[in-house]
């Protein structure tokens, strides 16, 4: 399935670029009955019944109609993210993260939910509900596990049901799945499968790194914390990467890049793919910068290397005099900062 972003992003009239806000309407209520599901892990006792499931697919296709044609907003685009997610595993996160970033980096004055002067809490709110929900999509997102005679699936399961499933106890054929049908699809898995896998969960890690740097760009000190859904994603990677190499797969880390970089159709995506080298131009020079504060706040969060890192990427695009003044609120320490310098007072700012 290919999912066209820049649709997406597209303004929806020359006057009014991101449309109507639908907070109240029968379309956002639409779209939280089709969210609706049950728990399947419910104790139901004696009287068992069916489970309710969400409908992931009519989400996706009501929050893509609106998103379209009648509201670039925040939610529907994470809901959307959410339905990708469920139906097209870290693929579909993937490219739900990047609509999300692709509408801060676009829309960010008009996207709703719109500030109240400068409070941004709507919008924070709900950034911090998608950053919740890949926090617990992490180890829910479906793998498609063994090889029937006809080439299909055996097993779908996620990491969390992967955990359950080598927990339980033996069980036969007629019954629920046991560990033993689990191993067997495991160890049956085509190699292409976990390359596919890796590496979709490598675009959606980095995805989210980019929403990361788009957000802490806009909203600073006062935006929501990525740490708990960067974590869960990293720990999943580590999972599939494990579960890859017991099932007899000899790749690594590294290799779940190339895949991606042979398909990947996003310009950005391509970029963070390049291997390393010598830089070639100021894109990657600032590339790298968002890399290095990656890898400090995965490896070492204590260290005020990633946030400095991140910021130095950010003010890249700031003249010396638009960033002196920035940083330096008191007017005596700025001249005297701009007179050390020799850097040329700026006209003072409108």
């Amino acid at each position: 399935m290919t999912v066209d972003l820049a649709a997406l992003l597209q303004p929806l009239q020359p006057d009014a670029p991101c449309g109507e806000d639908l907070a109240f309407s029968g379309s956002f209520d639409a779209i939280a009955r089709a969210r609706e599901q049950d728990d399947p892990g419910l104790a139901q006792g004696a009287w068992v019944a069916p489970l309710k499931v969400a409908d992931w697919p009519a989400v996706a296709r009501t929050a893509e109609e609106l998103l379209l044609t009648r509201s670039k907003d925040l939610r529907l685009a994470a809901w959307w993210a959410e339905a990708q997610a469920s139906t097209r595993g870290w693929r579909g996160l993937a490219d739900g993260l990047q609509l999300v970033e692709g509408l801060l980096q676009v829309h960010w004055e008009g996207v709703h939910p719109l500030p109240e002067g400068r409070d941004f809490e709507q919008r924070t709110g709900a950034l911090s509900w998608l950053l919740n929900r890949v926090a617990a999509l992490a180890t829910l997102i479906v793998l498609p596990l063994g090889r029937n005679p006809d080439g299909r699936a055996d097993l779908r399961a996620s990491l969390a049901d992967i955990h359950r499933l080598r927990m339980a106890a033996p069980a036969g054929e007629a019954e629920r799945p046991g560990p033993e049908r689990l191993a067997r699809a495991l160890r049956d898995t085509p190699a292409a499968t976990w390359r596919e896998q890796l590496a979709d969960h490598e675009a959606a890690r980095r995805a989210l790194a980019a929403l990361e740097q788009a957000v802490d760009a806009r909203l600073g000190q006062g935006g929501p914390g990525f740490r708990r859904a960067r974590e869960a994603l990293d720990q999943a990677g580590h999972e599939l990467l494990r579960l890859a190499r017991e099932a007899g797969w000899q790749g690594g880390a590294a290799a779940t890049r190339a895949p991606q970089a042979a398909v990947a159709a996003e310009p950005a995506t391509q970029a963070l793919l390049q291997a390393a080298g010598p830089i070639r131009s100021r894109e990657e020079a600032i590339q790298r910068l968002l890399e290095v504060a990656e890898w400090f706040r995965r490896a070492e969060p204590h260290s005020p290397a990633g946030y400095l890192a991140g910021k130095a990427a950010h003010w890249a695009g700031m003249q010396l005099h638009e960033w002196l003044r920035a940083v330096l609120k008191d007017g005596g320490s700025l001249s005297h900062v701009q007179e050390l310098l020799g850097v040329p007072a700026a006209p003072p700012a409108e």
